[in-house]
């Protein structure tokens, strides 16, 4: 029972510590995009919520770009061919990298998310 908590009670701070650090991503996009903003010459809440949708635009559209040429080399002949292994390995290899692509696609997309919806907000109000 001990185990079961210990290991339940780990995987909330491993969450919590992953929010974290897409909520300091999260802001340190809002300063860059504020101070491209404030460099720019773009000082109105309507220039920053367009920074807003375009910075959030950019890390969805790298995100999902970063799963299009990952899964390029998977379909390629000459790439199975040389690969070395069992084809047990391969396998298994090939939907770890699979699973790296789709995590990496889901991060981007939650850091994304933010600025997109912040910046959506924003041009609502304005």
């Amino acid at each position: 029972m001990g185990e079961k908590h210990m290991e339940k009670n780990g995987m909330v701070v491993s969450k919590i510590r992953r929010l974290k650090f897409y909520l300091i991503v999260d802001l340190v996009l809002f300063i860059i995009i504020g101070l491209a903003c404030w460099f720019g010459h773009y000082r109105t809440l309507e220039h920053f919520s367009n920074g807003l949708l375009i910075g959030g635009c950019i890390i969805l559209g790298i995100g999902f770009f970063s799963l299009i040429g990952g899964l390029s080399g998977r379909h390629d002949f000459g790439y199975q061919y040389l690969r070395n292994g069992s084809i047990n390995q391969k396998a298994c290899q090939d939907v770890a990298e699979m699973n790296q692509s789709y995590s990496f696609v889901i991060e981007m997309s939650i850091i994304g998310v933010l600025p997109l919806t912040c910046g959506m907000l924003l041009k609502m109000m304005i």
